[in-house]
C-alpha cells in the first residue's frame, strides 16, 4: 500500500491540475478511454505504508523511502517522488518553475493516517500575489468576480473571503451597483484587493484565488 498523488503532465511536461480534474469528473467509458490517450495520468509514489502485508507505518521515514523504492519499478503509470537534503535550494527551483510548493519532513518520522503531524512535516506553498478589482458578487454561492484594466478583463472568482471582509465590502457595493442578471450583481470595479494563489490555469487565470487584504492608492 503507497501513499502518493495522481498528477497530469501538459506538453511542457509540467503537473496540470484542470487535466486531473478532468480526468476525475469523467464517468462515460468512451471518455474515459479517450483521455486515457490524451491526458494519462501518473501516480507519483511518496510513502510506503504496507509492504508484503507488513504495516510500516511505525518506521521512520527515511526507512520507508528505501522500501518505496524497491517495490516501485518506474514505468509510464507510476513513480516515486525524488527527495532533496536542500530543502531552501529545492523551494527556490519550485519557484523557479511556478509549482505549487514542497513538503519537509524529519526523516525520522512515523506515518500519521488522514493527519499531518506537527512539527514533523510542513507543507510550504509558494503563493503568486496579484492586484485585482472586485467586479460583482454571485448570487447562488458566494464568490467575488475579479477583474482587471477596470473591468476589461476577467481574471476569475474569489470563493475564499474572511467574513469580516465580506461583510464590509457588502456594506459599499450596495452603492456600486450597474445591473444584475440571475447569477451576478455587476459592480463599478472601484474595489481593488491583493489576492494570492497558487499557479494559473491554462488560461491565465489565478488558481482558487484567496483574499490578502483591500488595496488603497
Amino acid at each position: 500500500m503507497l501513499d502518493g498523488e495522481m498528477i497530469c503532465l501538459d506538453e511542457n511536461n509540467t503537473p496540470c491540475w484542470e487535466d486531473v480534474c478532468a480526468r476525475l469528473n469523467t464517468s462515460k467509458a468512451d471518455s474515459i478511454k479517450r483521455l486515457s490517450q490524451t491526458k494519462p495520468c501518473l501516480f507519483m509514489a511518496f510513502d510506503a505504508l504496507l509492504v508484503d502485508g507488513r504495516d510500516i507505518t511505525r518506521k521512520p521515514l527515511i526507512e520507508r523511502i528505501e522500501h518505496l523504492n524497491k517495490v516501485v519499478v518506474p514505468s509510464d503509470h507510476i513513480a516515486v517522488v525524488d527527495n532533496y537534503s536542500d530543502g531552501e535550494q529545492l523551494f527556490q527551483a519550485t519557484k523557479k518553475l511556478q509549482l505549487e510548493g514542497i513538503v519537509s519532513k524529519k526523516k525520522g518520522s512515523i506515518y500519521t493516517c488522514n493527519a499531518r503531524p506537527q512539527n514533523t512535516w510542513y507543507k510550504i506553498k509558494n503563493y503568486t500575489y496579484d492586484i485585482v478589482e472586485v467586479a460583482g458578487i454571485r448570487k447562488n454561492s458566494f464568490g467575488w468576480l475579479l477583474t482587471q484594466d477596470y473591468g476589461n478583463k476577467y481574471v476569475g472568482v474569489c470563493e475564499f473571503v474572511p467574513p469580516q471582509e465580506r461583510v464590509a465590502f457588502s456594506r459599499i457595493s450596495k452603492q456600486l451597483i450597474k445591473k444584475e442578471d440571475k447569477n451576478y450583481i455587476y459592480l463599478d470595479p472601484l474595489i481593488r484587493c491583493q489576492i494570492k494563489f497558487q499557479g494559473r490555469t491554462k488560461n491565465g487565470h489565478p488558481r482558487t484565488p484567496s483574499f490578502v487584504k483591500f488595496v488603497f492608492d
